[in-house]
């Protein structure tokens, strides 16, 4: 995931990524973990922390083309939120990097898919993790790489004030809609822990 970084927050591009952590962000993480390794042994979080690394390296090889140097590592809910000083791009390379960490997991979990990868111990759950991972993070929410590619795109044909509502709203509405699945899914077939955590961080997350 990427997290648009404010343009009043510019950093010198010559200096170090800062990493910094998101206490509920991270426990969620760590919760995620332990229940995956409870629920299928070691599998399933190391084909989720490939999917993960995929998704990362999509921003990383992005931001090095466009020459968008990276500000800051976070620890999140998902792993490792990448924040990239955008203070000398322009909204199309912003854009960019922010969506192109869920197309190249979707591209590579199509790829494994198609060669097979399915058939493999734990290769189905890279494959689905991937587009999982994709999927979320393409919402037009706050704090997720959609929203952030949304928020710049605002902010190339709208006034900031205007942007910042309009942005604000949309991110509310998905939020509220996503809950309202988990809940929905919760009754009808049980809790699903991946989706409560992520309706826990969407309403708990500082970048609301």
């Amino acid at each position: 995931m990427t997290l648009r970084k404010a343009k009043q927050e510019s950093k010198k591009k010559s200096g170090a990524p800062r990493v910094t952590a998101d206490p509920v962000a991270a426990a969620a993480g760590v919760a995620l973990v332990a229940f995956l390794i409870y629920s299928g042994g070691l599998r399933y979080p190391a084909a989720v922390t490939l999917s993960l690394l995929t998704h990362e390296a999509g921003h990383l090889l992005a931001a090095r083309a466009l020459s968008v140097p990276l500000s800051r590592v976070r620890l999140g809910v998902c792993g490792l939120n990448l924040r990239f000083d955008y203070s000398g791009a322009s909204a199309r390379g912003e854009i960019a990097v922010c969506l192109a960490g869920p197309v190249l997991g979707a591209a590579v979990s199509l790829a494994a898919a198609r060669a097979g990868l399915g058939n493999v111990p734990g290769g189905m759950y890279f494959i689905l993790s991937g587009f999982v991972l994709a999927g979320v993070n393409l919402l037009p929410v706050r704090g997720l790489d959609g929203g952030a590619a949304f928020a710049a795109f605002l902010d190339s044909v709208m006034l900031p004030d205007r942007s910042f509502r309009v942005e604000r709203a949309v991110s509310a509405v998905f939020t509220a809609l996503f809950c309202a699945l988990t809940a929905y899914v919760g009754l009808r077939g049980g809790l699903n822990l991946s989706m409560l955590l992520l309706s826990i961080w969407f309403l708990t997350s500082p970048d609301r």
